[in-house]
C-alpha cells in the first residue's frame, strides 16, 4: 500500500492544518544547497541559542531569517564570537558571502524570489517563527524562519511529510475482520429476524482486515471485536493474521444492521442471526 495515499485518508491527518504539519517531528523537504541534495527538517532543539538576525522578504512577504552559528559557514563561524564587535556592514557582507547557499535553498523551496532587507534587533519575534535544520552530507544549518500565512500554508502540506518516520509509522487506528460479503435484497433484509440462517458460500474467500467501511452494497460479516493496527504494517502488508469467525455482525453502507453466530444448516456452514 502506497504510504503517501495511505496517510491522506488517516484519522487526524486526512484533514489536519498547516500547522499541525508543520509541528510534525515527520515534516521532511528536499533542497538543493550548494549543488548537493539535502534534507529540510524541524530542528530537534528548537530554536538556536544565539542567531543573526535578518529582516527578509519573499518577493513582497517580508519576514525574519534568524541564521545559527555553524562550521558550514566557515569565515562567519570564525568570527562568530566577536561579531557583534564587528561594523554592521562588514558583518553583513560576511553574511551574504557566506550564506548564499542557503538564500538559494530558501528561495527554491519557497518559489519565490528571496532578498536580504538588513539586520533587525534581535529582540524581534513573532509567534510564527520555528526552528528548521538544513543537512546536507556531514554538514548542517540550523536556522529560524518566520513563516508568513501563505509560506504556512505552502509548507504545511501532506506531501511533506516523511512516511518512513517513526513517528507516522507507528500512528495506530481501529480495524476489523471482514469475513465474507452477501448479496441480499432490501426486501431480504427487512425479513430477517432471530434465528435465522444464511446460508456461507461453499468455498469461503480468506479473510482481510478493513479499516474503513467497504464502498459497495453487499452485505458485509465483520467481527465484532476491533483490533488496532499500524501504518507500518498498513504499508508493509505485515497485518496480524485474522481471527476465526466467531461473534459478528451485518454491516451494509457503514451500518450495522444485525449480529450472527456461526452455525450450520444441515451440512452447509451458515450464520444465525441473533438479533
Amino acid at each position: 500500500m502506497n504510504g503517501e495515499e495511505l496517510l491522506k485518508t488517516w484519522p487526524g491527518w486526512a484533514r489536519a492544518n498547516a500547522e499541525t504539519m508543520l509541528a510534525s517531528p515527520a515534516w521532511r523537504m528536499t533542497v538543493d544547497y550548494d549543488g548537493r541534495r539535502g534534507a529540510l527538517t524541524a530542528a530537534p532543539e528548537g530554536l538556536p541559542a544565539e542567531t543573526v538576525e535578518l529582516g527578509v522578504a519573499f518577493e513582497d512577504e517580508e519576514c525574519v531569517l534568524g541564521i545559527g552559528d555553524s562550521p558550514a559557514f566557515a569565515d562567519l563561524h570564525a568570527l562568530w564570537a566577536k561579531r557583534e564587535a564587528l561594523d554592521p556592514n562588514v558583518l553583513l557582507a560576511i553574511v551574504e558571502k557566506e550564506c548564499g547557499p542557503l538564500f538559494q535553498a530558501l528561495e527554491d523551496a519557497t518559489r519565490k524570489q528571496f532578498s536580504v532587507k538588513g539586520f533587525v534587533p534581535p529582540s524581534v519575534t513573532s509567534p510564527r517563527r520555528r526552528a528548521f535544520r538544513l543537512s546536507v552530507e556531514r554538514a548542517q544549518v540550523d536556522f529560524t524562519l518566520e513563516l508568513t500565512p501563505a509560506l504556512t500554508l505552502k509548507w504545511g502540506n501532506l506531501d511533506f511529510l516523511d512516511c518512513a518516520h517513526e513517528s507516522i509509522r507507528s500512528l495506530e487506528r481501529p480495524a476489523w475482520a471482514d469475513y465474507v460479503s452477501l448479496m441480499m435484497t432490501a426486501d431480504e433484509l427487512a425479513a430477517l429476524k432471530p434465528g435465522d440462517f444464511l446460508l456461507l458460500p461453499e468455498t469461503m474467500p480468506a479473510p482481510q482486515w478493513r479499516v474503513a467501511p467497504a464502498d459497495d452494497d453487499a452485505v458485509h460479516v465483520v467481527g465484532v471485536e476491533q483490533a488496532q493496527v499500524t501504518f507500518a504494517q498498513l504499508v508493509d502488508e505485515a497485518l496480524p493474521d485474522v481471527p476465526p469467525l466467531a461473534q459478528a455482525k451485518l454491516m451494509k453502507n457503514g451500518r450495522e444492521i444485525g449480529r450472527v453466530s456461526p452455525a450450520s444448516a444441515g451440512c452447509a456452514k451458515a450464520l444465525k442471526v441473533e438479533g
